[in-house]
């Protein structure tokens, strides 16, 4: 069994997302192998922007598919509570690594949740602490190496 896996909201969106996106696919892929594996991890942040986004922005789910959606990565991917650890974490790295809070949020979550990188669109850059960022809608990724 490989290292977890930090899953960041874009990776669940794109997985809703028109399939002629281009990035569909990949997501899709890369929360089967996570899930399959095991391996996934979120926090109530992700699932909030996740419900949040799904009811306005550009994919649309209704209410019963977002739940379903929302129930679905509830009980598949292992959730990092936000508490105190996770917001004093967010902090620290803001001030040491200059993220903005939600990004910093994110990866204190990741990196309290014992994940050794955080698969995202959103950030890219260096390894902070132990924790590094992966983008999975690069060329050449390949979803397998999340096992190893």
């Amino acid at each position: 069994m490989g290292p977890e896996t930090f899953v960041d909201t874009n990776v669940f969106l794109y997985a809703f997302d028109d399939p002629r996106s281009g990035k569909a696919d990949r997501a899709l892929l890369c929360l089967d192998v996570l899930m399959r594996a095991s391996l996934g991890v979120v926090s109530a942040q992700v699932v909030g922007e996740f419900a949040n986004v799904v009811r306005g922005g550009r994919v649309q789910l209704s209410w019963s598919e977002a739940e379903s959606a929302i129930d679905g990565i509830l009980g598949t991917f292992a959730l990092v509570p936000l508490g105190p650890d996770v917001v004093r974490e967010a902090l620290r790295v803001v001030r040491t690594h200059g993220l903005d809070y939600w990004d910093a949020q994110i990866w204190a979550a990741a990196r309290l949740g014992g994940c050794e990188r955080i698969l995202t669109e959103d950030v890219h850059g260096p390894r902070i602490d132990g924790v590094e960022y992966v983008d999975p809608f690069t060329a050449g990724f390949d979803p397998r190496s999340l096992l190893g």
